[in-house]
């Protein structure tokens, strides 16, 4: 009948009965959020994937790694605080008591020889934490391109900024603890301290330095390796041909004016410097900024990553070669590289063909000619004064002639065998792709691995044919249809 009743009439409720009548929107609500949960989990699951992902010094893997530093640093000023000799204190007392003048040299010395006694220690921590950093930047600088790494992350570049920046962090935080507490010891001096305040005194300025928080660990540990990561990210780039760069904050209200300042300079090359006079983070100590790579020019339509969550693709690029093929490839040059005894860049080109150039393509060559000084062309205009040609491919007798005077053989080589490359597959379908590809290229302005390669077909593919074998993942990057394309060639 309540039924009947309430499907026949809308009941007029007053604010006491509802107020008095149990409210079962309240049920639903819970039941409501009860369902949902799995929803919610499964958000908070993505953001946690996707923050784990985002690269610079406030991503999740660089907050532990962070931690962790400060904590080992921590660990040093406990026991460097322990090293300090506190027995000598009450005669150090003594002495300066009637001689305050001695205190300071006094002082100094006292804590000279107990940062001493750690070096070595102090050394390992920061050369172990900075390497670590940097490996950890380099990484997700190619996360962000959804590719992995294809060159050594620690060549020798990467070694010698570590060795240099860990020798020099080792000096500069041994100086500063060495003046704090030498000003320590001295205060307790002038002040007329007893053995036990003064060991109250050093005790206090050593957990100062060793608050993972807030205190000098932290601060140390954070600043170098947000330096680590920034100078890794940066060294990436460069290598990945990246044309300009950008400063990022993580825009809350403790970012300083300076770091600001950097952010609205926007997009500058990748060489350039930002208005705070650095050209890479960290602006200050403590700084929690990152570098992002940005395109430039014609680049700047197309996109880095489409999709921060999904997994990176590994560029297989060219195949190791086997012992046949080294074999196959150093006869053939012993016999088709022709250069005159002592010229050094003949041996560079025989080089570079077993590095890079594959058995199959050999003998798309007839042979190849070093010569002794530059290469003569009809028609050769130099773009400026001194300019000269440091290769070219004959289509005709299919010889590549190579110039002595020209350093970098292996671009240049590999380069005139993408040439002899496109010419065997003239009027064949391959051809017909390279074409295709060229004329979507320039008209979006994208998939140019160098500026040479906007010339013409010829050079679009043999500049990608180049970068295939030298630096795949730059290829990988910027015109994965080109790099599939001459991939498939090896399969």
């Amino acid at each position: 009948m309540m039924v009947e009743s309430l499907s026949k009439k809308r009941p007029v409720l007053s604010r006491k009965s509802v107020r008095n009548a149990p409210f079962p929107t309240q049920t639903i609500r819970t039941e409501t959020r009860s369902s949902n949960e799995p929803i919610l989990e499964a958000i908070k699951e993505l953001l946690e994937v996707i923050r784990g992902r985002q690269p610079g010094i406030d991503s999740i893997k660089a907050k532990k790694l962070s931690r962790k530093f400060a904590r080992e640093l921590s660990l040093y000023f406990r026991q460097l605080g322990r090293n300090l000799p506190f027995r000598d204190l009450p005669g150090y007392l003594k002495r300066n008591a009637v001689i305050k003048e001695q205190a300071d040299d006094e002082a100094l010395r006292m804590a000279a020889n107990a940062t001493e006694a750690m070096n070595q220690r102090l050394d390992s921590i920061m050369r172990k934490n900075i390497e670590t950093g940097f490996l950890l930047g380099a990484n997700q600088a190619h996360q962000i391109f959804r590719i992995e790494p294809t060159f050594d992350l620690l060549d020798n570049q990467a070694v010698e900024w570590m060795n240099t920046r860990a020798a020099n962090m080792v000096t500069r935080i041994n100086e500063e603890t060495r003046q704090r507490l030498a000003e320590t010891l001295s205060r307790g001096a002038r002040a007329g301290d007893s053995t036990a305040t003064l060991a109250r005194r050093i005790r206090t300025e050593v957990n100062a330095m060793a608050d993972i928080s807030k205190g000098r660990a932290h601060l140390i540990a954070n600043t170098e390796l947000n330096n680590a990561m920034s100078e890794a990210s940066l060294q990436t780039y460069t290598r990945l041909q990246i044309a300009g760069k950008s400063w990022s904050t993580v825009g809350d209200d403790l970012v300083s004016d300076d770091c600001m300042d950097n952010e609205s300079a926007g997009v500058i090359p990748i060489d350039g410097t930002f208005p705070g006079g650095v050209d890479r983070p960290p602006q200050h100590p403590d700084c929690r900024c990152t570098l992002v790579p940005e395109r430039m020019g014609a680049d700047e339509q197309q996109p880095f990553v489409t999709d921060p969550t999904a997994p990176p693709t590994v560029p297989a690029g060219p195949k190791i070669k086997t012992e046949k093929d080294l074999a196959t490839t150093n006869a053939w040059s012993q016999k088709n590289v022709k250069f005159t005894p002592g010229n050094q860049t003949g041996q560079g080109v025989v080089d570079s063909i077993s590095n890079y150039v594959p058995a199959k393509d050999l003998r798309t060559v007839t042979r190849i000619d070093v010569l002794d000084g530059t290469i003569y062309t009809p028609g050769f205009k130099p773009a400026y004064p001194g300019q000269a040609i440091a290769g070219q491919f004959n289509k005709g007798t299919n010889i590549i002639e190579i110039a002595a005077t020209q350093t970098a053989q292996a671009n240049v080589v590999v380069h005139e065998y993408g040439h002899a490359v496109m010419n065997s597959w003239h009027g064949r379908g391959p051809a017909l792709k390279v074409e295709k590809a060229f004329a979507k290229s320039k008209q979006k302005g994208l998939g140019f691995v160098s500026e040479y390669a906007k010339t013409n077909v010829d050079e679009y593919f043999a500049e990608a044919y180049r970068a295939y074998h030298v630096n795949p993942e730059i290829l990988f990057a910027k015109n994965q249809p080109m790099y599939k394309l001459i991939d498939a060639r090896y399969k």
